[in-house]
């Protein structure tokens, strides 16, 4: 009895560290790349997983990743972002091998396992299609441009929104033909609400197995269920978060008006090419006991970003965040994963309607609150 207890005590202890060993390489090769700099591997959430200093022109990184929670995490040089300095990278067991001439991570490439050979032929076929080709492009010169009603921003929308379509329709069929790959669950996900939830859960629900044992995959059960709690036609879930100023607020507090919750982020692109129709039916239906609440997706090192482009964009409603980027508890409590979003409720706490995005969310406010006059 007592030989047979040492023995399994031996086991234990044996098999536990086995459990939380490295099984993850990370090999970094970047052309210039200086030495003493730190690279920080982050999730999208912005926690930090694990981190290497570099030496000249290289690092190495080794990581844990859990049985069933491989994912597209962010590696970044240091912690100020901008486009050269991060890169989205799958990871599950195995080495992986990143090679870039730099600028830092600029056009650099992740191979190594069968997955990222998924998510590299992914991009590189979507390069492919006519539509397509200046994606890069047309992100970069919106991200520049202002979002004020500029003529060069307001032209660029069409283009923008064409781009969109096809990206689109490129990735359903494209999850289509790959339904054993773990990549089509992360770009399921990546869709958002520019894809219907049945058409997205029915995307979902044709991956195989093995396609499904992965943090995307689970994250979108987890949206699926949150939806269906918060659906329309049914009590808006009530959620509390802080806003600029540090003050509590709550959906609650906006019982008797038309409200729409606008999820939204500084650094997110179609958002701010969005911003433009949330402020101009604000101005046309204020009147009307029509409001916005918008919920901010954001890092806590980014609020004054976020309260930039507050007043950039002259968004002159209530904004509230937990900064807690990814991650926001209003997100989940919606099953809100991708952004922009949004969700209309009624004066009685109803939730009326969702993602109502440019002349959908005019022609809804006009469905209930009649036409506004030219002046308003």
């Amino acid at each position: 009895m007592i030989k047979n207890t040492i023995l399994t005590t031996l086991l234990v202890f044996t098999v536990l560290p086995a459990l939380g060993q490295n099984n993850v390489t990370i090999e970094g090769r970047i052309k210039d790349l200086p030495a003493g700099q730190t690279v920080y591997l982050t999730s999208f959430s912005a926690s930090t997983k694990d981190s290497a200093v570099t030496t000249s022109g290289r690092f190495t990184i080794s990581t844990h990743v859990k049985q069933g929670d491989a994912n597209v995490y962010i590696l970044q040089i240091g912690r100020a972002y901008n486009r050269d300095n991060g890169t989205a990278v799958y990871l599950d067991e195995g080495k992986v091998r990143i090679n870039g001439n730099g600028p830092g991570f600029r056009d650099a490439k992740a191979t190594g396992t069968t997955a990222l050979k998924d998510y590299n032929s992914f991009y590189a076929e979507m390069e492919k299609v006519p539509q397509l080709q200046r994606r890069k492009e047309l992100h970069e010169k919106s991200g520049k441009l202002s979002t004020k009603d500029s003529v060069a921003y307001r032209a660029l929308q069409l283009e923008l929104r064409r781009m969109w379509e096809a990206e689109l329709a490129f990735t359903i069929n494209w999850v289509k033909d790959h339904p054993s790959s773990p990549i089509s669950a992360y770009q399921i996900r990546t869709l958002g609400s520019d894809i219907k939830l049945a058409e997205k859960e029915a995307l979902y629900n044709s991956l195989d197995g093995s396609a499904r044992n992965n943090m995307p995959a689970k994250e979108l059960a987890k949206e699926f269920r949150s939806a269906k709690a918060a659906v329309i036609g049914k009590a808006a879930p009530i959620f509390t978060q802080n806003d600029t100023l540090g003050k509590a607020v709550s959906l609650a507090d906006f019982k008797g008006k038309y409200v729409l919750v606008d999820f939204w982020a500084s650094w997110c692109v179609p958002c701010r090419a969005e911003n433009p129709h949330v402020v101009k039916a604000f101005k046309q239906y204020q009147s009307k006991n029509f409001t916005v609440l918008g919920v901010a997706f954001e890092r806590p090192e980014d609020k004054d970003k976020w309260m930039k482009a507050i007043h950039d964009d002259k968004l002159t409603w209530t904004h509230v965040s937990d900064l807690s980027y990814g991650d926001n508890a209003a997100g989940e409590l919606y099953g809100i994963r991708s952004i922009p979003a949004n969700v209309l409720i009624g004066p009685d706490g109803v939730i009326l309607d969702k993602n109502l995005r440019g002349e959908k969310l005019f022609m809804k406010l006009k469905e209930l609150l009649g036409p506004v006059s030219i002046e308003e």
